[in-house]
């Protein structure tokens, strides 16, 4: 796959360290013969192209691909059905009819003739989670008796999925060994008593917690907890609690999770997520999944999914979040954290791998308190994302009475809904909206359908599936271009990269894909759909093996068994090393 490297360095003394911990700068001697940047002795990862209207660039020349005999979705609104795509290189070099396209391929040129079926931007999903559910898939358990046989990770067994039932229960299924669980929609966690004894020892040596004195320093019998939080000593529950266990350290001893705490339980290393990250993109791309906003954000993430660029793995692009605390709403925009995330922002920003999202938790706060942390964003020129259990635009709209336009600017988003339809539409912000299933009453706002995602919060609630995805949708507002929308043009709107991706238009990079129907002259069948080629910049990154693609490789089920067995079998491998 092509690799991406435009010259940026990353300044993080963390990640400089991280990198020379795991033997120098990746990349560093290509992104530098390439762009002429000496950088720092840190990681090279590359700056993201301008993609504008203005300054993208139609190649000359005679395309490397094209797709001919299509019904071609464009992905730009009013405009008509096509017949045909030429591909030059990593961007679209013509759309048009069959006749005009043929004009632009030679003897060199692959043509696929896609005999009627429909051919569409790549699609972007809009919530998801990455690699924290890899992370979780390896860790997955169907019954509790399953919880003996799961392999420690240096040193902790962490599993995922059913629920193991009192800390002595817990104890007994894995005695003397650390353990952590969680429930598969993630919304509880556990530790075992030996978890909970290493974290209590831990904690009597730190003398601030949350940025203030620790109340239990010195005292290993107790654990101090987050505002807001507590931990269930009978069942070893931990709620809003679990960061006291996460070590979010790196390999230089500091700590760059924003949540400035540390813990006792490692953070998995690239080394045993490499080939379950691998399987994912595979499976990504056996969906037609080009892109996707993760919604799961650390700065350990974002070290993770480069390392996976610089590999050249990385085959979806990933617009990623960074996330706030629940327990800590109130008190995380800082400017410490502020000055961090313009770091972040400006060191992965490549056409595979970018942020400048801010993530907050809903827990309660109140709209003003809400309004004041929008605002620091809006100063910063951040995009706010709010996972929404209740109708948050108020805030919103206060935050832009000091920063006026900014929530149209900056495109802060609703998560899982978009709340007051008609409201949302006259602040110009947008939303995702899980099941693809928006609200009938978006149809009666014109601007807002423009400003809707499809999520499905993969895979913390359904599967990834979007074909899927958009039966639902287009059931529910009687429009399979409205419906496609959502995963083309819409999506890249909210991850500020619509002059990049999201329609097929000379210029833009070509992320392309070819369904094995043609859900466009029979949107009933849409639900029924399969990818037989997906392509991103100009490569082909999955095809079927035949017409009615590959059901396989495209499965949860395939995809939670693959990643699981490389994870355990990466892991093992680890520990037989450091023994």
């Amino acid at each position: 796959m092509k690799e991406v490297r435009r010259g940026s360095t990353v300044h993080i003394h963390t990640m400089r360290e991280t990198m020379r911990e795991t033997g120098g700068p990746i990349g560093a001697a290509r992104g530098r013969a390439a762009t002429g940047d000496t950088g720092h002795g840190g990681y090279v990862l590359g700056k993201r192209k301008e993609f504008t209207a203005a300054l993208r660039k139609v190649p000359e020349g005679p395309a490397t691909l094209a797709f001919v005999g299509a019904t071609v979705f464009t992905g730009q609104r009013g405009a008509r059905r096509e017949q045909a795509v030429a591909i030059r290189g990593d961007v679209v070099l013509a759309v048009g009819s069959d006749a005009d396209i043929r004009r632009h391929i030679n003897a060199d040129t692959r043509v696929v003739n896609a005999e009627g079926r429909t051919v569409l931007p790549g699609l972007i999903e809009t919530h998801g989670h990455l690699p924290d559910i890899v992370e979780r898939a390896i860790g997955h358990v169907d019954r509790p008796s399953d919880i003996s046989d799961m392999p420690a990770i240096d040193g902790w067994v962490r599993v995922v999925g059913a629920d193991p039932g009192s800390i002595d229960a817990f104890d007994r299924l894995r005695r003397g060994r650390p353990g952590y669980w969680e429930s598969h929609s993630g919304a509880q966690s556990k530790a075992n008593s030996t978890a909970l004894d290493l974290a209590r020892r831990y904690w009597s040596t730190q003398k601030t917690f949350y940025g203030k004195p620790n109340p239990t320093f010195g005292d290993p019998t107790r654990l101090p907890v987050p505002p807001g939080g507590r931990v269930d000593e009978r069942t070893g529950g931990l709620f809003y609690a679990n960061n006291l266990i996460f070590d979010g350290r790196d390999a230089s001893g500091r700590l760059p999770d924003y949540e400035e705490l540390g813990g006792v339980m490692p953070q998995m290393s690239y080394e045993i997520l490499k080939r379950p990250l691998e399987h994912t993109m595979r499976y990504f791309a056996a969906n037609g999944i080009t892109g996707f906003h993760n919604m799961m954000g650390t700065p350990h993430d974002l070290m993770t999914l480069a390392r996976l660029e610089q590999d050249g793995l990385l085959t979806t692009r990933v617009y990623t979040v960074q996330g706030m605390s629940q327990a800590k709403l109130h008190t995380m925009v800082t400017p410490r954290f502020l000055a961090l995330m313009d770091e972040v922002r400006r060191s992965f920003n490549s056409d595979r791998l970018w942020t400048g999202m801010v993530k907050f938790n809903d827990s309660g706060t109140s709209v003003e308190e809400l309004a004041q942390e929008i605002n620091r964003l809006n100063g910063a020129g951040l995009q706010a994302a709010i996972h929404t259990h209740g109708d948050k635009l108020e805030a919103i709209a206060r935050a832009n009475v000091d920063h006026p336009g900014a929530a149209k600017e900056l495109r802060h988003r609703l998560e899982h809904t978009m709340g007051d339809v008609a409201r949302a539409d006259q602040l110009g912000t947008g939303g995702t909206i899980q099941f693809s299933a928006p609200p009938s009453s978006l149809a009666r706002h014109q601007n807002a359908l423009r400003h809707w995602g499809a999520g499905t919060d993969w895979d913390v609630i359904t599967d990834i599936n979007p074909m899927r995805m958009l039966g639902l949708a287009t059931g529910t507002l009687g429009s399979i271009d409205e419906a496609l929308h959502g995963y083309t043009s819409n999506a890249a709107w909210l991850g500020h990269a619509e002059d990049m991706v999201g329609s097929l238009e000379p210029g833009k990079k070509a992320d392309v894909v070819l369904l094995n129907r043609d859900i466009l002259a029979e949107p009933s069948n849409a639900s029924h759909a399969r990818p037989l080629m997906t392509v991103v910049d100009g490569k082909v990154v999955f095809e079927a093996p035949n017409a009615n693609g590959d059901p396989v490789l495209a499965s949860y089920d395939h995809w939670l068994r693959e990643v699981q067995a490389a994870g355990l079998a990466a892991a093992a491998a680890a520990e037989k090393t450091r023994k």
